[in-house]
């Protein structure tokens, strides 16, 4: 694995820091590591942890959760990649992530990153740098500026000076139905929202109220009363510092836009109304909305389509998205696995020839970000047509015209023919769909019925070759040979007259006879 660098001070005076408490099921599921002269078994509790995680999808019922800061900073030790368990790596957890102590006295965590698609981010900072929340490979930024490494780095455009060192949640005492905390590293003046979740799958934060940074001072106290959440609960501090004093905080904007004062990776600034929707960010940030709503089309090439993996192409009216996914007859827009924006989506048609859904969605940088999604329906087809020539039902034919008729198993595109005998070759002469059967269980347009009309023959071998696309562009070209003669033909020819009819009374000295 690659070594991850990252200042947590800086992201969480942004971001914030979850601290967590276990009250009742800290002593009954504990599974912490055990010491021994050859040091902690840790491969042993990640086998554990591991396993706990592929069965049961909420690790916190099953892992104590227990409170991770050192009296004097944000923890140093060991923390393991639940995705990569090979080595373990000095990297701080993303705050919207679990982070399990499963020995926190040898200070040994656990980060539940299975949501986290590692390589996207990654290319994403490649191409875009707005993710500084998530920066992979960067220098810590209380380093001061980035490197321009190879691995994906980017240079910051901010640094811990700027937005102060080391936030994080100490938890002093659990007493009387309420936990006291401690903030450490907060700055005077800058109010601090105390928010707090029974689980981590919750749906929202539950606000419990604001602090304020106490003057001089980068310790603040806090209280939160825990009422009747006796059994787990999860605390998060979220700094409202507002730097450029746009009454807007930091993190709003790093949430948003990639950088805590709006500052996009092409080094413009956010706009006032950032997708054009005639509602200022500020308006958005009061009103709880996003500001960075998308609105787009989608085109495919054809709605009939050959290959399995069709690209399709966004036009965006308005806002600047940063993720798109896509689902195949699936609704179900829960199951969507988002990955960086390009202005090309492929889709994979994996189950054959038939009729898909494909929904496809585009959403902006954070992973709650409001979510637009464009259904269209695509028909995969991989087989050419199939040609059955029905007149003439012989190959030996005694008339030097004849109206090549027959009939394809799919809709066409496009037919013509080629004619090739003793006296030459003609090519590209175009031929006609004459009529089409509707099938009413497949909802489609199936037989469809043509003809090549007035097709001159010679004496001898004639070789007429028919090309025929269907709609989703597969071609056919196959051969039919007719040979002209005219020894079999010894019937006379039989005149009927049409008009006029026998005793018809006409009059002048002149008529036309049709016959």
């Amino acid at each position: 694995m690659r070594t991850i660098r990252k200042s947590f001070g800086s992201l969480a005076i942004i971001g914030g820091l979850i601290a967590s408490l276990n009250f009742v099921h800290a002593q009954t599921t504990a599974r912490q590591v055990q010491s021994s002269t050859d040091g902690v078994d840790v491969l042993s509790v990640l086998d554990q942890a591991l396993t706990l995680a592929a069965s049961e999808p909420v690790m916190e019922q099953s892992i104590p959760v227990t409170a991770t800061g050192p009296s004097a900073e944000r923890p140093s030790g060991t923390y393991w990649s639940l995705q990569n368990t090979q080595l373990p790596m000095p990297f701080d957890p993303f705050p919207e992530l679990p982070v399990y102590a499963i020995d926190p006295t040898n200070r040994i965590f656990l980060v539940d990153d299975r949501s986290v698609d590692f390589p996207a981010l990654q290319a994403q900072q490649e191409e875009q740098a707005q993710i500084r929340a998530m920066a992979m490979d960067a220098p810590s930024l209380g380093e001061g500026g980035g490197d321009e490494g190879t691995n994906g780095s980017f240079t910051s455009n901010y640094t811990t000076a700027d937005y102060g060192t080391n936030l994080w949640l100490e938890i002093t005492n659990i007493a009387d139905g309420a936990v006291d905390l401690l903030l450490h590293n907060t700055q005077p003046e800058v109010p601090y929202e105390l928010l707090s979740k029974q689980t981590l799958l919750d749906a929202q934060w539950i606000s419990e109220g604001m602090v304020t940074g106490v003057d001089n001072d980068i310790l603040t106290p806090a209280t939160v009363n825990i009422g009747e959440r006796t059994d787990s609960l999860f605390i998060r501090a979220l700094s409202w510092l507002d730097s450029d004093a746009d009454g807007i905080p930091d993190w709003w904007m790093l949430k948003y836009f990639g950088h805590p004062t709006g500052e996009a990776a092409d080094h413009s600034l956010a706009s006032d109304d950032y997708d054009s929707n005639r509602v200022s960010n500020l308006d958005e940030f009061q009103g709880g909305t996003d500001p960075n709503k998308i609105q787009f089309s989608l085109q495919f090439p054809n709605y009939y389509i050959n290959t399995s993996t069709p690209i399709g192409t966004f036009t965006i009216f308005r806002g600047v998205p940063s993720h798109m996914a896509a689902l195949i007859n699936d609704p179900n827009q829960a199951d969507a696995a988002w990955q960086p924006y390009s202005s090309n989506i492929i889709v994979n048609l994996s189950a054959g020839d038939g009729n898909y859904d494909v929904w496809v969605g585009l959403r902006g940088l954070p992973s709650d970000a409001q979510r637009t999604w464009q259904k269209t329906h695509l028909v995969l087809d991989t087989i050419p047509p199939t040609l059955v020539v029905t007149n003439p039902t012989t190959s030996v034919v005694s008339q030097s015209t004849i109206q090549l008729q027959g009939y394809a198993n799919e809709s066409l595109s496009s037919l013509s023919f080629d004619v090739s005998n003793a006296t030459g070759i003609w090519t590209n002469q175009t031929g006609y769909v004459t009529r089409q059967f509707y099938d009413p269980n497949l909802l489609a347009y199936t037989t469809n019925f043509f003809q090549c009309p007035d097709v001159a023959l010679t004496d001898g071998l004639n070789i007429i070759t028919l090309h025929a696309t269907d709609l989703a562009g597969n071609a056919t070209t196959t051969s039919f040979n007719f040979t002209l003669t005219a020894s079999d033909n010894t019937n006379p020819p039989v005149l009927t007259v049409i008009w006029p009819q026998d005793g018809t009374q006409i009059s002048g000295s002149t008529f036309t006879i049709e016959a």
